[in-house]
């Protein structure tokens, strides 16, 4: 009798033989809809969205299947090597500029941010992980504040300016989020990253923005850096 027809109503799902079941007990059991919240977990595991892999793991409707993805989603991300970024923000010629950079001071990310009163942490946080995720493969990725906070989705829901603590109404007095020491170095010196020990070139500099400086290397890929990240070669 379970195998006969379906009647569907609204919520509920009524079988041949009138057994009444919850509409979503029926169809999150179908292989069809299993492989369609594996597929929709694997593109959300590759931008780095934690809890819309555990969403869509969560959807399927046969709790053997659905707990053991999900602990081979945890064990996967356990063996990841992590990649924490710090985050600032800092008003720039052309708006708010978000910057993510590495422990040694890289920028490995920016993104302008128009309004950061009307910009959530959550929506910006995925974004930023599509982003990393597109260059760098096979690492989980953290964010920190300049203070050392870790952001969680406990943070998903608070406005930029309210986590970086702008006065973004007030742009004519908001000048950045971070007090950033001088750039005082010119075009063509010759520096040393701080954390590393390379020694570049500076061939462009902005005042205006949190990365004053982009360096060139002999041997590795110009970047932008931080004014406290570069020292003068004497």
């Amino acid at each position: 009798q379970g195998g006969g027809a379906r009647a569907m109503l609204g919520p509920m799902a009524m079988d041949a033989g009138g057994l009444m079941q919850r509409a979503h007990d029926v169809w999150s059991t179908h292989p069809g809809y299993i492989g369609l919240c594996k597929n929709e977990a694997a593109k959300a595991e590759r931008e780095g969205d934690d809890a819309a892999v555990r969403r869509q793991l969560n959807n399927i409707g046969v709790p053997g299947i659905a707990a053991d993805l999900l602990r081979q989603y945890e064990e996967r991300q356990r063996d990841k090597p992590s990649l924490v970024l710090t985050l600032s923000l800092s008003q720039s010629s052309s708006g708010f500029l978000l910057t993510g950079t590495g422990i040694d001071g890289e920028s490995l990310l920016t993104l302008t941010i128009e309004k950061p009163e009307d910009a959530k942490y959550g929506a910006v946080a995925k974004e930023l992980k599509k982003e990393v995720g597109s260059r760098v493969s096979g690492m989980a990725f953290k964010f920190v504040l300049s203070d050392g906070t870790l952001l969680s989705e406990a943070h998903d829901d608070l406005d930029l300016a309210a986590l970086f603590k702008v006065n973004a109404s007030d742009r004519a007095k908001a000048s950045a989020v971070e007090v950033l020491p001088p750039a005082v170095y010119e075009v063509g010196d010759r520096v040393c990253i701080a954390a590393d020990g390379r020694v570049g070139t500076i061939i462009q500099k902005d005042v205006e923005d949190a990365l004053p400086y982009k360096v060139e290397f002999d041997d590795h890929p110009s970047d932008w850096f931080h004014a406290s990240a570069v020292q003068l070669v004497k």
